[in-house]
């Protein structure tokens, strides 16, 4: 019978959002157990895959008189982009400079973030914004004081089969000609487990285009641009293919680009998701357009389809951000604008204007509870000693005026869900 209602309150509570599901750890000790276990977290997250939601981050301008803001707004893709800047989660830490960090990407609900835009300082966090979590991730193990210069990417992923978050790393040490050393350099981090590892790169003969390289997860692996180089003498950018981690397996593998796209110069392409598809943009040299493929079937080289070309009357575009349902483009202008696009009428709204280069990111978030615990031994000895049978092992409460202090706004979400659920 313990178990029945063990799955029962598992049911409900998936259902409550993660910032106000934090506060019903505190509830009794069955709660505790369940909320915190990674099979919970895991139908958590799943649950709230559904709703169309994204994260964007904006930073201001700085001026000599003070430092550029630095904020993550959340939103529904059925809501107006102007209100967003209404509400939003000012980051916990600073870069080195003052400036903004590069989001690497957003996997389950948590954030990861590298200090990297403006050289390597080795600060890097993964962040769940949603319940303000963070943890620090430690320097990795290529860095400057070791193997002198060197260029680096990074993957962040979500490993399903162990519920860890991972952020692989792939590193080039500089050759005395300037070139790239093939292969790279690979290490990967786990956030359970907390240090980094190396991982068998000795087959990669891909390179990234460093600087402006972007990444995405998709289908259980990470994905970045690159090309491929003969040898070590090799200087020319041909070959483009997409290199591929699985971060399941932790292997690297080499995909396909369509044809189109295989002898373009390398870093006016990038790789994202497009309604769940494996997506291609080509951006025009000048910035005044661009073309989008999308792959059909993942993996397959003869389903790549090119489904749309754009062009401006003057060079304009910098970054494609999100496509939204109604068809618009958000995007980022070469004079730090976000932008809203219909490539239909072709008409362009300006929404903010008080961004600089690289300011504004966006992409798909999901509300999870990753990084849940942190703080939470705290909390749990000193409530859960005051009374430990708030919520018996039959379900049954012995102290609701307990509980609906403790839970607040969570306790009306939870009453809610019961109610609905004995009428069904």
């Amino acid at each position: 019978m313990a178990e029945v209602w063990r799955e029962l309150w598992s049911e409900i509570l998936k259902r409550i959002p993660a910032k106000e599901l934090g506060k019903c750890i505190c509830v009794c000790k069955i709660w505790y157990s369940l909320i915190l276990s990674p099979k919970f977290i895991a139908s958590h997250t799943k649950f709230h895959q559904t709703h169309l939601n994204f994260l964007l981050r904006s930073f201001t301008k700085p001026s000599l008189a003070e430092s550029g803001v630095e904020s993550y707004h959340f939103s529904s893709d059925s809501e107006e982009i102007s209100g967003l800047f209404n509400k939003g989660s000012i980051l916990p830490f600073k870069t080195g400079v003052g400036l903004n960090f590069r989001v690497v990407g957003c996997v389950n609900g948590v954030v990861f973030l590298a200090d990297t835009q403006f050289g390597n300082r080795y600060s890097f966090y993964l962040w769940n914004p949603l319940i303000k979590k963070h943890i620090k991730v430690p320097k990795p193990r290529i860095v400057f004081d070791v193997v002198g210069p060197y260029m680096h990417v990074f993957g962040f992923g979500y490993d399903s089969k162990t519920q860890d978050l991972k952020v692989v790393r792939v590193s080039h040490i500089q050759l005395n000609s300037g070139l790239d050393e093939i292969p790279p350099k690979a290490e990967v981090y786990s956030a359970k487990l907390g240090v980094w590892r190396w991982v068998f790169a000795d087959d990669v003969t891909t390179c990234i285009a460093e600087d402006i390289w972007s990444q995405c997860f998709l289908q259980g692996c990470v994905h970045w641009v690159g090309f491929d180089r003969k040898d070590e003498s090799d200087s020319s950018f041909k070959n483009n293919c997409l290199l591929v981690f699985d971060v399941e397996e932790e292997k690297f593998r080499k995909m396909e680009l369509p044809l189109a796209l295989l002898e373009v110069c390398p870093i006016v392409l990038e790789v994202s998701e497009f309604k769940g598809l494996l997506s291609m943009i080509q951006y025009k040299r000048n910035g005044d357009g661009f073309e989008m493929w999308i792959q059909k079937e993942y993996d397959v080289i003869d389903s790549w389809s090119k489904v749309l070309s754009v062009d401006f009357d003057e060079p304009k575009l910098l970054k494609v951000l999100r496509w939204r349902p109604n068809g618009e483009v958000l995007a980022q202008t070469f004079e730090g604008e976000l932008v809203s696009y219909n490539p239909d009428t072709k008409n362009m709204i300006t929404i903010r204007d008080d961004g600089m280069f690289a300011a504004f990111y966006a992409c798909a978030f999901t509300e999870s509870l990753f990084f849940l615990e942190k703080d939470c031994e705290s909390k749990r000895t000193v409530r859960l000693e005051e009374d430990d049978t708030i919520c018996n092992e039959d379900g049954n409460s012995s102290s609701l005026d307990t509980i609906r202090v403790r839970m607040g706004k969570a306790f009306v979400i939870l009453n809610q869900m019961i109610k609905f659920r004995r009428e069904f």
